[in-house]
């Protein structure tokens, strides 16, 4: 599975409504946009180091009672052709996922990254 973390909000409480999430962040973008937050992460993305994915899924299970989800955003989640299968790892793991796409409300490519707009909420 090929999706590079660069940069992890551990909790955030602003980006996905009514949900209590952390947010990872991807480098790489097709947008220039003028007013981007996080341009020095698209870039310079070779400033930033990777984060290893076993520290992001030891985070995880440490929290899993407190964290309700992920969301993914950067530059552009969309770009990675492995992110379908990257949620579902997060899924299976008991997480929701929520991908902040571009400004420009990019679709979901023949629909690869979920059947929704969100998954719905978790029951137990």
């Amino acid at each position: 599975m090929n999706v590079t973390i660069k940069q992890m909000i551990e909790t955030s409480l602003i980006d996905w409504e009514g949900k209590i999430v952390s947010t990872l962040y991807v480098p790489s973008c097709n947008f220039r946009c003028p007013y981007c937050y996080n341009c020095d992460l698209i870039l310079y993305p070779e400033n930033f180091p990777n984060i290893a994915q076993s520290e992001i899924d030891s985070f995880l299970l440490e929290r899993k009672d407190f964290i309700d989800g992920i969301c993914m955003s950067g530059g552009e989640p969309t770009l990675y052709p492995d992110l379908p299968t990257y949620f579902k790892k997060i899924r299976d793991k008991g997480h929701q996922d929520n991908s902040k796409k571009g400004e420009t409300d990019n679709p979901d490519p023949g629909g690869r990254f979920r059947s929704g707009n969100q998954l719905p909420a978790q029951q137990g």
